[in-house]
């Protein structure tokens, strides 16, 4: 997902399902409630070294007509660049002027508004004279490819901008692409081309979610990619940035309102292919 390169599957299931979507609406008004006869039910498997697709469909218990008669397609997806188009990737869209990185106005505006976060912001900043000024750098093995400084005070709050200097930075952590490339692979590969994608109207069991295999696994990826991928400047900066790690998520973390809970038949027992 973060290389958006499933954007055009993503378009053709959001056709397939509005085809299915208005083909049960014409069978609502109709007194014979009857799936059309001749579809031919769809079946792709593709795999290579880095993408993998996999699309069905299955008939699904339908509850205001009470019988399986429901075409509907799942996919499966993993889609994962290789190494020199992922890193072209990331530095054309980090280097674009327009794109938008970090809170935008409107969310400046309302962390001035919020005096907690503000607090936060103050408590942060005072700890390092007035300011926390961290440089982040992404490079492939000598050769830097992009960077980016992230500054943290009661003026600015959070401010994220092209400045390759570090004379005036409190950290300066430097990621080398082949183990941030690797970590997303195996991110990709161990959770995003599992995940069944499905229409909203099936309800899907995520029984592999949040379980102690899928921590200890993305923890011990995220440790190697820590290990033997991110240099930090100067060492004991990594004391003190501990001790503030939870202000800052806190202060980047944004308020979520309840989402409607949407009436969903349990199919689940619908989706496992033939």
């Amino acid at each position: 997902m973060m290389f958006m390169g499933d954007r055009g599957i993503y378009k053709v299931f959001e056709l397939l399902i509005n085809n299915e979507e208005q083909i049960l609406e014409q069978i609502y008004c109709t007194d014979e409630f009857i799936w059309p006869a001749g579809f031919k039910k769809i079946e792709i498997n593709y795999k290579d070294e880095h993408n993998s697709l996999e699309v069905w469909e299955k008939a699904y218990h339908e509850p205001h007509i009470g019988t399986d008669i429901v075409w509907t397609t799942l996919f499966k997806i993993k889609f994962m660049p290789d190494k020199d188009m992922a890193k072209q990737f990331i530095i054309n869209k980090l280097s674009e002027e327009d794109l938008p990185i970090g809170p935008s106005e409107e969310d400046i505006q309302k962390l001035k508004e919020d005096d907690g976060k503000m607090e936060l912001i103050n408590a942060i900043s005072e700890k390092y004279d007035g300011s926390l000024d961290i440089l982040v750098e992404l490079k492939d093995k000598d050769k830097l490819l992009l960077a980016k400084s992230i500054s943290i005070n009661p003026e600015v709050v959070i401010e994220i901008a092209d400045n390759t200097s570090e004379d005036d930075k409190d950290i300066h952590i430097s990621i080398e692409f082949d183990a941030l490339y690797n970590f997303i692979t195996y991110m990709e590969g161990n959770f995003e081309e599992r995940e069944i994608r499905a229409p909203h109207w099936v309800h899907i069991e995520k029984d592999h979610e949040g379980g102690p295999g899928d921590f200890f696994g993305a923890f011990g990826a995220f440790r190697k990619l820590w290990r033997e991928g991110v240099t930090l400047r100067p060492r004991t900066a990594i004391f003190k940035l501990v001790r503030n790690i939870k202000d800052i998520v806190l202060i980047m973390g944004t308020d979520k309102g309840e989402s409607d809970d949407k009436d969903q038949s349990d199919s689940s027992k619908y989706l496992e292919k033939d």
